[in-house]
């Protein structure tokens, strides 16, 4: 009986979990089958409407996201566990991405009228993130709360409701300084202890909402000019002065804003709903399950718990293309490039269409020298991994940087072109752009390539790179004595 007790424990240690596949979505849930379908549904709506009402999203591409839809806090708190230490505000909803996965969490049973509200918020992130990388939090956010909430009710939808929560939020507390509020980053207090979270996020809804819907639309300009002196290397306080001018007139602004309970909203036609037979539905094995939380955990950069689960995945099924796949992520996060590279190529033998295995096999390849840089196969894995997901930015990004050493430079900069109008907030693809547009000889292009990895960088490394690059443009220019026209 005690050698038998730990083969219980594991085949009992899951709730059951479904999968639901939507054209956009993957739900996966340990609510049941009903729930899943109603989720994959809500966000093929939320998809449609946001792409119409939000224009860089109807031009940009959609990525495939995978949503845990899980039943109760209690889920939450076993998945993500450090949002539950003290001091820290607790989880309805996340979302994170890395290397093209692209992963959202909600609790169902969350406060309030619609459990997807959270991930409405995380949605607009994912759909923005990818132009406006290193937009101010204050602002992401405030857009985020601003289209969280939406609510899509028969025939009709609405976005920029007013939240009666936040507003009373901000009646209870004290508002946070507007030039403290502009000046929160990731690492702010404001941002991640719980007493202070809410009043943050209430904050920033309701200007943005100001910006955006107060007296019709009468303010949005300066907001926009805010955006557009960010964009050309003003500093949060410089940007926010020019913009904005005093911010005691602001602050009275908004407190009369907030008080008086008079929002606009924004109103359409609510999108049709997709027909049950786009939606494929199945219970997932333990292995099936593990290869997910596997990969929501290395995704996350926790590749200490990620890694039991993958093995484990394998172990119950060897066949499993989604374990290895993960597994690979995992031990590329952990610096173990030939581990990775072994994993990543059972995966492709295992599922040889699939776009981000293609490019990680070349990544590795290339990085690894495992592989001469010119093998075929590299270029043949990213040539599949294009053909496979046209949207995935990076495929383009080093396939480009793989031909230009051949001095394939035409295709070269066809290829960096589409990586950038994909990833445009993408830093080091400006930073290839540039280097391509030099090799041809076009100064003027490449040094506005250079210019905008640098507007783009999002850490001093990658600022370090574009500075270095806008160097050597300089040389190569002053040394030829002409520049090109575009």
């Amino acid at each position: 009986v005690l050698l038998a007790l730990p083969t219980i424990a594991l085949g009992a240690r899951h709730d059951t979990w479904v999968e639901v596949r939507s054209p956009n979505f993957i739900v996966v849930s340990n609510a049941g089958e009903k729930d899943a379908r109603k989720a994959a549904v809500q966000f093929e709506q939320i998809r449609s409407l946001f792409r119409s009402v939000i224009s860089i999203a109807n031009k940009g591409p959609s990525p495939v996201i995978t949503i845990l839809a899980v039943k109760d806090e209690a889920s939450m708190r076993e998945l993500f566990p450090e949002f539950w230490a003290k001091g820290h505000a607790h989880l309805a909803g996340i979302f994170f991405s890395r290397l093209g996965q692209f992963y959202a969490a909600v609790q169902l049973d969350a406060p309030g009228d619609n459990p997807y509200e959270i991930l409405y918020h995380e949605y607009y992130h994912s759909l923005t993130v990818p132009y406006f990388p290193s937009l101010p939090v204050w602002l992401a956010e405030g857009l985020a709360e601003f289209f969280q909430h939406t609510h899509i009710r028969g025939k009709e939808a609405s976005t920029g409701e007013a939240s009666a929560d936040l507003i009373e939020e901000l009646k209870q507390n004290r508002l946070i300084p507007l030039d403290v509020l502009f000046s929160v980053d990731h690492k702010s207090p404001y941002y991640n202890e719980q007493n202070k979270t809410s009043v943050f996020y209430a904050e920033s809804w309701a200007l943005t909402h100001y910006f955006m819907l107060a007296d019709n639309g009468a303010h949005r300009p300066l907001l926009s000019n805010y955006l557009a002196s960010l964009g050309q290397g003003a500093s949060e306080e410089e940007a926010a002065a020019k913009a904005f001018g005093d911010l005691g007139t602001l602050k009275k602004a908004l407190d009369r804003y907030t008080s008086s309970y008079e929002f606009y909203e924004l109103k359409t036609v609510a999108p049709p709903t997709i027909p049950d037979s786009e939606l494929q539905a199945r219970e997932l094995s333990e292995a099936g399950i593990d290869a997910y939380l596997g990969g929501v955990a290395a995704s996350r950069g926790h590749t200490q718990e990620a890694r039991p689960l993958l093995a484990d995945a394998i172990r119950l099924d060897p066949n499993l293309a989604l374990a290895y796949q993960n597994l690979a992520l995992a031990e590329l996060f952990d610096g173990q490039s030939s581990e990775a590279l072994t994993s990543v190529s059972q995966a492709i033998s295992l599922d040889p269409k699939n776009y981000l295995t293609r490019y990680l096999r070349a990544y590795l390849a290339i990085h690894n020298a495992r592989a001469e840089r010119f093998d075929p196969q590299v270029e043949d894995d990213l040539r599949q991994s294009i053909a496979a997901s046209p949207d995935f930015a990076p495929s383009y990004d080093l396939l480009a940087t793989l031909i230009l050493s051949e001095e394939r430079l035409p295709e070269a900069l066809s290829l960096a072109k589409k990586a950038v109008s994909l990833e445009p907030g993408v830093s080091p693809y400006w930073v290839g752009l540039a280097q391509i547009l030099g090799q041809m000889h076009s100064y003027n292009d490449a040094m506005i390539a250079a210019r905008r990895a640098r507007a783009a960088a999002r850490t001093p490394e990658e600022q370090d790179r574009a500075d270095a690059v806008m160097g050597i443009l300089e040389g190569m220019r002053t040394g030829t004595g002409q520049l090109q026209p575009k």
